[in-house]
This record gives structure tokens, sequence and C-alpha cells, in this order.
């Protein structure tokens, strides 16, 4: 045989080694199912099924109030649950196995099973249990839509497959699950309805309740910065997903990018707008290789029209003319279609043209900002209302933030005020005014200069002098006018100290509209800051306290009253990665920041260290970017505890997930050979444990009915029906600690009719039940309480209403209550001649005194029982001294009169 020949049969015939079997054994077994397969009508059936409940899911929560009530949410979970049933028997069809292949699936089982062992300790039984059940249905919309995504094959819809250069050098293989489109436009469908609705709300065509409110976009989610999270992510995913359509299909994509953006700017969330710029600046750097200037040119094309459009609407909604603002917002949509259009025709040519036009664009962008912006913002302070006008306060403000606190300063300006007169008009009450505030950091203001000012003779120099004190960190100086014929321009404004000259050119409002200026740089933004810093603090002081296991769902809501320095109200942590390790403590905290974690790290692997496809890089991109932008806001807010986020969240996790082809677990692929004639256990235990969730959600669901209609025979005074109610509710409900309260309320208010010792038992009993709940309830606390006090032991009865105390220390209620009582019981004991007891409560009372001044900062409020104590025990001066601090309005202050009369007349 010749040289040539034999160079031929090895050519033709090459030897494979064993390390390359091994890898393409690997990569044939990790590779998801997605190829053609002869489904059976059941499995058709099933993932139909699946399919309709998912795009249910995604479109209906957010109209009820995002899930964030009780009874909405049960009938989502056993919606979900019931849809877990039909992926069991899904599975069982299909003898699929393998669930958890990934470490984002490890992170979800995690979060899930912290979440179950929380429920051990919790604080509030009833709220763990039902937190649990949220992230239980998380974890199945989570599961089923990434079956879904892999094995539906109606898809109605083909993204442009010539997207991706045919030499490019060492690209992967990766096809697209065929049900990822379908699901990824079902997304863009209801987030686009939601943002309809939410402008057709703001408009007043559609009445949905607390949708629009203090003149801001609350949406059907009825929060406004959920809202803004919500859609904004809705907006990066569009503009995510608009390059993968056809041709010039991609274009229609920037109408629902453009109303949303628009939306997100009219719900007047600044958490929103502070995050959106670095957020588009990353879809642009995240976005396929070749599809990152479009992704650029598509941003600034939906944000130079319908930013500006958004501040031009927000007038007609706030003055109710829906026409006006509908005639706008299309205007916007129309415009941004017809920029869009351009954009493809920009890419479309050569890159010296690109370039070309690029330059003179940016020219044209710079010379408009410069002209309507910039010109104006930079020359005299001019303020005019003409006769015809209103009158309306319009003002140019600057906020000087670097202040040396008392120094002596010097205010100088140059003012020309005019007045225009006409028969009619009512001589104005001014022409001009100038104000300077100070501010202090505990948001504290005191009025430095305040100046009226009538019309000068052409040009004058004023001159102001002011002397801040210690506590001014800033000043707010403030040129303004009001009424109708007004016209004021000022030039010059120096603002003098120590030798120091500082311009005041009022630049940044004048520049930006009024609304956005105020947003941005009013004290709310400060006192806004300030109050989420003392929930972060306070929710660490809760996470120290049960660093492991977490207080359990709804633990913050029971705990932080406790643990607040400053009285506010707040059921939710607006942070919900702390809120996660105060509920399922660190284990939980971790599982759950993982999620965000093992997502960018399937991203990287799949996408940027495999090299992927142009097309499959972009859907990866269309579900990882507003996955980061949900993520990111939560950070400053709760949008996760309104179940419509969740939900759309792990849909998009699921979505990400079928995208994922890297082998994780490698060994766990070669070790393992799957068995296809045994069932699938993962159906089988799907089918269990949905029917189980099934039956106890409808339970609870019933018995949160019950609850209700017995509050309904309540209020209607027919006590034997609610009574009635509230047995079945506790018989439904069992971990629902206001029913065992209501029926031990209603035991003891007809004890006094018919009363049994084993009434009472049972009346003690329902109490404890509540109690044991619910501990961090006062209401309970109370009750519970005074039932020990009067049928048990006075002493156990009595710790229980001081837990109130620390249970809400901010409370002068929490201090009036164990006083009262304890008052009582002294006058009980000193008509029984058993003084001993009676000074032992009297000289309680007097050391609940420095508690309350040590917690709640002032006594005054428990003046009428301290004087009372002293009074007992003979302090008649001490007593008068508190008995005076008593003012009229005070609900003691006829007895303790009455008190200061008999202690006068005695002596």
């Amino acid at each position: 045989m010749s040289a040539r020949e034999s160079g031929k049969k090895k050519k033709g015939k090459q030897t494979i080694s064993p390390k390359k079997k091994a890898a393409a054994k690997r990569s044939r077994q990790d590779k998801p199912e997605i190829v053609e397969n002869k489904n059976s009508s059941a499995e058709k059936i099933t993932l139909a099924i699946m399919f309709v409940v998912v795009a249910l899911l995604l479109l209906i929560p957010p109209f009820y109030r995002g899930l964030f009530f009780p009874r909405e949410l049960l009938i989502a979970n056993i919606t979900i649950f019931g849809l877990l049933i039909v992926w069991g028997i899904f599975r069982l069809f299909r003898n699929e196995k393998r669930v958890i292949g990934s470490p984002l699936d490890i992170c979800l089982v995690v979060l899930f099973f912290a979440y179950v062992i929380s429920l051990f300790g919790a604080a509030n039984q009833r709220d763990a249990i039902e937190e649990t059940l949220k992230i239980a249905s998380y974890l199945v919309v989570y599961l089923v839509t990434i079956d879904i995504c892999h094995y539906f094959k109606l898809s109605l819809y083909k993204p442009n497959l010539n997207i991706e250069p045919e030499d490019r050098p060492n690209k992967i293989n990766q096809d697209v699950p065929p049900g990822l489109n379908y699901i990824l436009h079902l997304i863009l469908i209801s987030t686009t309805a939601v943002t309809l609705a939410s402008l057709g709300a703001a408009s007043g065509i559609i009445d949905i309740p607390n949708a629009y409110l203090i003149n801001r976009i609350f949406s059907p989610l009825t929060y406004a910065n959920t809202a803004a999270a919500y859609i904004m992510a809705a907006y990066l995913f569009t503009l995510a997903l608009a390059p993968l359509s056809k041709k010039w299909h991609k274009v229609l994509y920037l109408a629902p990018a453009a109303l949303m953006l628009l939306t997100v700017i009219l719900t007047f969330s600044r958490g929103a707008w502070l995050l959106l710029g670095p957020l588009s600046l990353l879809l642009v750097l995240v976005s396929a290789p070749g599809e990152r200037l479009r992704s650029f040119c598509y941003l600034l094309v939906t944000a130079a029209i319908a930013v500006p459009g958004a501040f031009l609407v927000d007038p007609y909604l706030r003055e109710n003319q829906p026409l006006q603002a509908w005639l706008l917002i299309l205007t916007v949509v129309i415009m941004v279609l017809l920029l869009g259009w351009l954009v493809e025709l920009y890419l479309s040519q050569s890159r010296r043209l690109k370039i070309s036009f690029a330059v003179a664009g940016s020219a044209v962008i710079i010379i408009a900002v410069m002209i309507i912006i910039i010109i104006p913002a930079v020359g005299p302070v001019h303020l005019e209302r003409t006769v015809e006008e209103p009158v309306q306060f319009q003002s140019a403000e600057q906020i000087v933030e670097v202040i040396e606190p008392g120094e002596s300063y010097q205010l100088t300006l140059v003012v020309n005020a005019e007045k225009t007169t006409r028969e009619g008009i009512e001589e104005p009450g001014y022409i001009w005014r100038l104000r300077v505030t100070g501010r202090s950091l505990e948001d504290e203001s005191v009025n430095l200069v305040n100046y009226r000012g009538d019309a000068t003779d052409n040009w004058e120099e004023k001159v102001f002098t002011f002397q801040t004190d210690e506590k001014v960190s800033s000043l707010d100086v403030q040129i303004h006018n009001r009424y109708p014929g007004t016209a004021v321009t000022v030039r010059d404004v120096v603002l003098s100290a120590a030798g120091k000259d500082k311009q005041l050119g009022f630049f940044i409002h004048r520049a930006l509209p009024e609304r956005l200026y105020n947003r941005l740089f009013s004290l709310t933004l400060d006192q806004n800051i300030d109050r989420r810093v003392e929930l972060f603090a306070d929710a660490a002081k809760i996470i120290r306290d049960y660093p492991v296991t977490g207080a359990g769902g709804g633990g913050w809501n029971a705990l932080y009253r406790s643990y607040q320095d400053q009285l506010y109200s707040s059921r939710e942590v607006h942070n919900h990665y702390l809120q996660v390790w105060v509920e399922a403590g660190v284990i939980g905290f971790l599982a759950f920041l993982g999620i965000w974690v093992s997502f960018a790290a399937a991203f990287i692997r799949n996408c940027i260290k495999k090299r992927a496809s142009v097309r499959t890089w972009q859907f990866w991109t269309a579900c990882f970017m507003p996955v980061l932008a949900l993520g990111a806001h939560s950070a400053i807010d709760w949008n996760f505890s309104m179940a419509a986020v969740g939900i759309l969240l792990f849909v998009l996790l699921g979505a990400g997930r079928s995208l994922d082809q890297s082998s994780w677990f490698r060994r766990g692929v070669d070790d393992i050979k799957i068995n296809r004639k045994n069932p699938s256990y993962a159906g089988i235990a799907g089918i269990i444990i949905g029917s189980l969730l099934v039956i106890f959600t409808s339970m609870l669901l019933y018995g949160l009915h019950m609850t209700w209609r017995s509050q309904e025979h309540l209020e209607s005074n027919n006590i034997s029906q609610a009574m009635e109610k509230m047995q079945k509710a506790m018989q439904a409900d069992p971990f629902r600690a206001v029913n065992f309260y209501n029926m031990s309320v209603l035991m003891d208010e007809r004890a006094g009719l018919v009363e049994s010792p084993a009434d009472v038992e049972k009346m003690i009993t329902l109490a404890e039940r509540a109690y044991k709940l619910a501990p961090y309830h006062p209401p309970h606390v109370i009750h519970y309480g005074s039932l020990l006090m009067r049928y048990v032991d006075v002493e156990e009865g009595l710790s229980h209403f001081d837990r109130i105390t620390a249970l809400r220390p901010l409370r002068e209620d929490s201090y009036i209550h164990p006083a009262s009582t304890r008052l009582e019981l002294a006058v009980h004991y000193l008509e029984r001649d058993n003084r001993i007891r009676a000074q032992r409560y009297l000289f309680e009372i007097l050391e609940l005194e420095q508690l309350m001044e040590d917690n709640y900062g002032d006594s005054k409020p428990l003046a009428f029982f301290i004087g009372r104590a002293n009074y007992l025990l003979g302090r008649y001066d001490t007593a008068v001294l508190y008995y005076e601090k008593i003012g009229e309005k005070d609900d003691y202050y006829e007895q303790a009169q009455k008190e200061l009369e008999r202690i006068r007349t005695d002596n």
C-alpha cells in the first residue's frame, strides 16, 4: 500500500480519543432534551394546561393589588399548587426524573427549606406559614416554566435565525428551547397590559382603585415604588427582546418600551430613577456582540422622547384631561417608532457612514440641549406672571450644602422687578420675594431671611445679612413671585462669608422640570433616606438576636416595634435581602443572595466563557436584565412582598435556567445512569405534595372566609352566629390567632352572665392559644394576662402586662396599662387593709417613671398614676407636683383636680 493511499485512509477514518468520547457523552447527557419527540396526547394536554396557567399567573395578579393581601394570595397559591399536580403528571408521562442540575436550583431549594425551618421558632406562626407557602409557590412556578420552555412546541413566534455570523470561530451550537419565545412574549404582553392600565387609570379612562394617587402612578399594584421596579424591569426586558425579532419588526417593540419608560418616570420613584441609568448602561454592555450599538440606540431613542414626554403629559394627568394626555402619549409612541426606523436605517449603512451620522447626530443633540436647556438656565433668573394668569407660586431655588455653622453671611443680588396693573385686578401682596432657610441634619428648619420686595426703578442692588446657628448644615435660597402682573429678573447673586464668595446661578432648578427637581431635592428625600437607615439598623438588631434560623415569615412586622429607637410604622424592612435574613436566618439570606450570584454566574459561563451564539446570548440578556433590575431595586424596597412581582421574577429565572447548558455537576452526569424503566419520582412527589398543599391551602382560605363572616356578625351584634363562624374558622385554620382571641373575648364578655369552671378553663385555653400563636401582639398578651390575673395568679398576669413595655417601648399606653392595673390592685389591697402588698404595687408604679423616661423620653403621660401613687403613700407634696403637670386636655384632668382640692382642703 502506498503512502498516499495510507494517508487517504487515515484521513477518512480518524480515531477518537477516550477523553473526547467522554466529553461528547457528557455534552449529550447534559443538554436538555429539546429535540423532536413523539409526545403523547396526555403530555401535550398537560403542557397546554401549564402554559395557560402560567399565562394567567403573569397577567391577572398585578390587577389584584399584586397579591399582597391574604385572600388573593391564597387563591393564587391554590392555583399554583394545582399546577404542581399537573407538572407531576407531565413528568410521569414523560418519565423525567432530574430536577436539580445547577447552583440556582440549589439556592431556591435551600431558600424554601430555610423558611420551613424558621416555622419552628416563628414570631407569628400564621404569617410564617403564609410566607413559606408563597416561597413554595414561587418554586413551583420556576419548575413549570423550565419544562414549558424545554418542551412546548407550539411557538407562534420565531426569532431571526440569520442574526449570527456564519464564520464566527469556535461558536457553540446552542439551540434555544422551543417554548422560550412564547414565555418571554407572555411576559411582554402582561407587563404591557399593566403599563397601559397604569396610564389609563392615571388619565381617568379606566377606574382602578388607588392606581393614581397624590399625582403619582401607583399602577394596579397600588404601590408607586413597586410599580416603578416592575415596569422598569419590563422596559429593559423589552429592549433586550427587540433585537431577536425579524427585520423591521424589532422596531415595533419600541412602542411598549416607550410607554413603559414614560410610566416609570410618572411613578416619581426616586429609587427607580437612580437605578435606571446604571442598568441601562449595563444592558448595552451585556447585550450580544453585534447588538450593543442597537441596544444603545434604542435606549437613546426611547429616553430622548419618553422622558421629556412624561413631564409634558404629567400636567394633563393632574388636571384630569385624558384626551390631551393620550394625544401626547400617542405622539411619543409615533415619534419613537419613526426614530427607531431611522436607527435601523442607520445600522444598515457602512461603517464610514455610521460614524458620519453619529457625529452629526451628536452635534444636533448638543446644539438642541444648549438652546433648550443650557442657555436659558445660565442667564439671569426671570420669573413672570401675566395679568391673565391666575395666582400661582413659581420660584428659582438653590441649595447650598457646605455651610459654616455660626458664621455671618451676606447675600448680594441685583434685581429688576416690575408690576403690570389692569382694571379689575387686585393689588398684588408683593412683587417678588427672597427667602433663605437654614436646614439642620435633624430636618429642622429656621427662617434666616424673609423679604418681600416691591417694584424697582430699573436694576437695583440688594444686600442681606444673616447669622447661622450651630445646627444649620445647609441653606435653601429661594427667589419667587406668585401674583398676576408681576415680573422679576435677578442677576449676580453672590453668597459671601469669611472672605469667600459663592456665585448662585439656580442652574439645576431651572434646567430640570419643576416636579423632577422637587422630587430629587426636596426634604422628603433626606427623610426617606434617614428612615431607611433606621429600618436597616433595626433589622440588624433583630438579625443579631435571630441570626441562624430567623424569626419566621412576618417576623419583622411582629418584632420591629421592640427594637425601634424612633417611632415609625412599617410592615416591611424596605430591603428584601435584610427581610429574608430577619425571617429565614443567615442560611435563607445566603440562598436568596445566591439566586442573583448563581444566575449571573450562569450568564457568564454560558455566554462569555463558552462564547454562545449571538441569538442565544441575546435571549440570555432578555432574561438576565429584568432579574437584575428587580434584584437591585429590592435592596431599597419591598417589591417581592407582592407575589405578582415574585411570580414574574421566578418565571424569568425559569426561562433563563432553560438556557443553561453547562455541566455544573460533572460527577453526577458521569456516574449516574438514568433508568428509563423506573417511574419519575419527581413526578410522583409533585402529585402527592401538590395535592396536600391544595387541600391545606383551601382550608386556610375557607378559614379566612369564616373569620370575615364572623366579623360581619359581630358588627351586626349577632353573637351566636359570630361564635359559630369563629368555631369553623378555628377548625379550618388553627394557626390564625385572631380567631382564638375573638372567641375568648366573647366568652369573657358573656362570663358575667353564665359562668362555669369549664367555660373559664376554655376561655383561658383559647386566650393562651392566641398568645402562643402571636406572642408579640399586644392585645393577645393583655387579654391573656388579664385572664391569668382574674382566674389563675395575679403575679403571672402582671408579668404579661409588663411585656407590653418591651413590645411597644415608644407607645405611651404601653406604660399606662401596667400603671393603671397596679393602681387598681393597690386600691383593692388597701380596701382590705393589706397595706404591705398595696405599697409594693405603688412603688412599682413609681419605678415605671424612670423606665418610661429611658425608653419613651418623657414620663408626663404617667403623671396622674405617679401622683396618685404618691398620694396613697402619704407623699402629698410630691403628689401635688405631679397633679399640676396634668393639662386640661388630658384624660385624667378632672380626677387630678379633685385630688388636688382634697389635698388642699385636708392640709
